[in-house]
């Protein structure tokens, strides 16, 4: 199994995933920062040492780095699985790539999405995660074949 390869080019991927998904997740937090310093307030307990403006300010500073630990953590396990499904996926290796996001993609948003209560609530999250998934895929099955070809068999 190519596991080294898998890891490698998911790894890549997922940074062409992070340049779409940290900008949304800045910008949702920044649009709903009434809501959420509402929710903090709301949260906190009595006598807490900082107000709901000063953890609202920690968590829009911390977000981008969160997002970025769990993409990469994510793209690990994604590359150790990429290799097992990667000879059963249909296509040239663009299509593999893209086939296995789409599939990631299903898995771990639209499912997700569609047992809520109003599943086209999230739509703008959806629509972003599936563009993001998108470009992982697109860069993650090219990839995975050139590490492959170049590896030692």
């Amino acid at each position: 199994m190519k596991w080294k390869e898998g890891i490698k080019a998911s790894l890549v991927a997922s940074l062409a995933y992070m340049a779409i998904e940290i900008p949304y997740v800045y910008y949702s937090f920044v649009t709903n920062a009434p809501l959420l310093i509402a929710l903090i307030k709301e949260s906190l307990p009595p006598g807490a040492p900082y107000t709901p403006e000063q953890l609202y300010g920690l968590a829009l500073t911390a977000m981008p780095f969160a997002v970025a630990a769990a993409t990469i953590v994510f793209s690990v396990v994604l590359g150790l699985i990429y290799p097992i499904l990667e000879g059963r996926l249909p296509g040239l290796p663009v299509v593999k790539g893209l086939t296995f996001a789409l599939m990631v993609w299903a898995a771990t948003s639209l499912l997700p999405s569609l047992t809520s209560p109003n599943p086209l609530s999230n739509a703008n999250t959806l629509s972003v995660s599936l563009l993001a998934g998108l470009c992982y895929g697109l860069v993650l099955g090219p990839l995975f074949d050139r590490f492959s070809r170049r590896a030692p068999q």
